[in-house]
């Protein structure tokens, strides 16, 4: 994302007395300063970037807040907001990932939630609802089957549902709609506990948490081939980003594991390792840089991982909880929890070898000059 800078008093250019990075104590009329621990855009602040270039040193910051007494399982970012979906029904949304606000919810139970096509779509057990702004909820009608729709893609101008287990019945279907509002049934090549869907280079590709190496591929979500994986997992992230398919597994009855893959066209895989065994949850792309959480908890701290290629990883430490659901937005990324009694969100921020973004550390509560 980018350089994490300490402000400091060294450099030379100066307003009021005030060095660019360095700490200001009293606002001046017409001079731009930021809270430390806020994220800039480079682009926004060419002087200050120039004068704090990105270091490459992977600098790793994660900061923790409680939202409230929910499950989350899904978030989004779109149109300049965070959206967080719950199976509980619950839907909250935030501007900085930090502050949180309840929305008004159609639905009893969401799984998934994306932003594509200039709109929010969640799906889960309680149907599907839409929202042009994240505040806004409408419920939509979507095929009713024995089935909890688990994730939405949308490619080509096209939304894709799939789904999983629900009432132990595992499900051979899947959903399509143009709008998000009209949906249709279709079918699965073959009867499997679908947990996850992405779209990217020309194709629709969808796995499953059945312990084997099935997945699907579709080109338009409607005609289905089953394929096999390269190795059996239990399926739980996927992801199209920075020109390949990301995909990592959670171990049988979703123990640590190691075992990842990647492929180029969503056809052709390559069996990767993360940096150590965990039960992986989630996966997000930024700024150059892939990460991924895990929903084990406990201890000191819950594991996470990072990598610029989704090949080489290197493993790294979560604030300690459940974490069910991760996405990127405004230079950071937000990952949310399933802990029920206090649902914790981080705020991560994760540095790249070429980044868009700058991180401001230093004394918390200081004001720094950046233009």
């Amino acid at each position: 994302m980018g350089r994490s800078i300490t402000a400091s008093t060294s450099l030379t250019a100066t307003v009021l007395g005030i060095p660019l990075g360095g700490y200001a104590d009293v606002f001046s009329s017409g001079v731009n300063y930021k809270a430390v621990g806020s994220i800039l855009s480079r682009a926004a602040y060419p002087d200050f970037s120039a004068a704090f270039p990105v270091s490459g040193v992977g600098t790793y910051v994660a900061n923790q807040q409680i939202i409230d007494s929910s499950n989350r399982s899904a978030v989004a970012f779109g149109n300049g907001i965070f959206v967080a979906v719950g199976s509980d029904g619950v839907i909250s949304s935030s501007a900085n990932g930090i502050s949180w606000t309840k929305q008004v919810s159609p639905g009893s139970s969401y799984a998934a939630v994306i932003f594509a096509g200039n709109q929010f779509v969640a799906v889960g057990g309680g149907g599907c609802a839409t929202s042009p702004d994240g505040v806004n909820w409408t419920a939509r009608p979507i095929p009713a089957h024995p089935t909890a729709w688990t994730s939405i893609a949308y490619g080509n101008g096209v939304y894709v549902a799939v789904g999983g287990p629900y009432n132990t019945v595992v499900n051979s279907v899947s959903a399509t709609s143009t709008d998000g509002i009209t949906w249709t049934q279709r079918a699965m090549p073959i009867a499997s506990t679908w947990s996850r869907v992405s779209f990217g280079a020309g194709t629709f590709v969808a796995l499953s948490t059945t312990n084997s190496s099935v997945y699907a591929t579709s080109v338009d979500g409607i005609g289905w081939v089953q394929r096999a994986m390269p190795a059996a997992g239990n399926w739980e992230c996927l992801i199209y980003a920075n020109g390949i398919f990301l995909a990592i597994a959670s171990g049988v009855g979703k123990p640590a594991t190691t075992t990842a893959a990647t492929s180029a066209d969503g056809f052709n895989w390559t069996v990767r390792a993360m940096p150590t065994g965990s039960s992986w949850s989630d996966v997000a792309f930024g700024n150059g840089v892939f990460f991924a959480v895990s929903n084990n908890g406990g201890g000191v701290g819950t594991i996470a991982a990072s990598s610029p290629d989704g090949v080489t990883w290197a493993q790294r430490i979560m604030p300690s909880a459940v974490w069910t659901a991760l996405a990127f937005g405004a230079g950071q990324f937000v990952a949310v929890s399933g802990n029920g009694a206090s649902t914790i969100a981080a705020n991560v921020y994760v540095e790249g070898a070429t980044s868009a973004y700058i991180y401001i550390s230093g004394t918390a509560g200081k004001i720094v000059r950046v233009l």
